[in-house]
């Protein structure tokens, strides 16, 4: 049920198309009991829902982390142990059948080997068990790195949860503790105090873009509203969901 919850309604079917099936619902039951109610409550969330700066407000908490050229700064005068990147995996192009990586995973990767050799400590990779059907995410990744570039990988991971594992396990092997790592802004809360449960240090994380940046413009409604709570209620059952699991302990919020 949680997977489905996760993955079906908030990856695969819209969040407001959801809010607008539970509406219609509501609708049905107004229309046989006569008590409207929940009809005008949901109809009051749906607008809430709607104003991006609700959303904003409940991914602040969450979201931390610097640009790439803050985090150079940064990490020249405090550095690290390693830099670690979280694959997003690959495609598959449904015409040629060729194998890439995804935007993500290769901007993230390419700056993260930018920042790595640069600052001479190795560069941690996680692979994930994405698209690409049989192909190796290891073989195709190393093709985009430099020669001389000092790189560990790990692959197959399922799950954000599987990700930290896999570069907690790499970092082991080389004896690291403490690392900066390239994740989405909405992921460094949960991602760090994962990090933390494996004996990990996070003392940065490098990010593309945070979406919790206030503007004017967020009080006015926009479908956008829904895509930061979408990425918010995601975030929050994760978090739960690892303190369930044992992922990671109510010290490492904090």
């Amino acid at each position: 049920m949680l997977d489905y919850a996760l993955i079906r309604l908030f990856d695969g079917r819209s969040l407001p198309g959801v809010v607008l099936f539970l509406l219609f619902l509501a609708f049905l039951y107004w229309l046989f009991t006569g008590r409207r109610l929940i009809f005008a409550s949901l109809c009051g969330f749906f607008f809430l829902m709607s104003l991006p700066i609700t959303g904003k407000l409940l991914l602040y908490p969450l979201e931390s982390g610097l640009s790439f050229h803050q985090a150079k700064r940064e990490l020249m005068a405090k550095p690290v142990d390693a830099i670690a990147v979280l694959s997003t995996g690959l495609y598959r192009d449904k015409v040629t059948g060729d194998v890439f990586p995804t935007e993500a995973t290769f901007s993230r990767l390419k700056r993260a080997e930018n920042l790595a050799n640069e600052l001479h400590v190795p560069l941690l990779i996680s692979g994930s068990a994405g698209p690409g059907g049989d192909t190796s995410e290891r073989l195709v990744l190393a093709t985009y790195l430099e020669a001389d570039t000092n790189f560990l990988f790990s692959e197959g991971a399922a799950s954000t949860i599987d990700h930290v594992k896999g570069i907690a396990g790499l970092a082991a092997q080389i004896d690291v503790r403490k690392i900066a790592v390239f994740v989405p802004g909405v992921h460094t809360f949960r991602i760090v105090a994962s990090f933390k449960k494996q004996g990990i240090e996070v003392p940065l994380a490098v990010v593309r873009e945070l979406n919790s940046v206030f503007r004017l413009k967020d009080i006015v409604p926009n479908f956008i509203g829904f895509f930061y709570w979408k990425h918010a209620i995601k975030e929050y059952v994760g978090i739960a969901y690892y303190l369930f699991n044992d992922d990671i302990l109510f010290s490492d919020l904090f």
